[in-house]
């Protein structure tokens, strides 16, 4: 980070830009945000499951059959 160059730190942008506010001086252009890729599809879900049945087969014959 030390090997970094001053004019790309924020910190420093963000100081010179005041300094120029306050004194009055033109401001240079802002720098061109980078582009954004959109985040990628969200994967689908997989279809619902038909168990865990809410009761036992046998439970239905034996109410049946009696």
């Amino acid at each position: 980070m030390a090997a970094e160059d001053d004019s790309s730190n924020f910190f420093s942008r963000w100081s010179r830009r005041k300094v120029q506010v306050r004194s009055g001086e033109p401001l240079p252009p802002e720098p061109p945000a980078p582009p954004v890729a959109p985040p990628p599809p969200a994967p689908r879900a997989p279809p619902p499951r038909p168990w865990p049945r809410s009761r036992p087969r046998w439970w239905r014959r034996r109410r049946l059959g009696g």
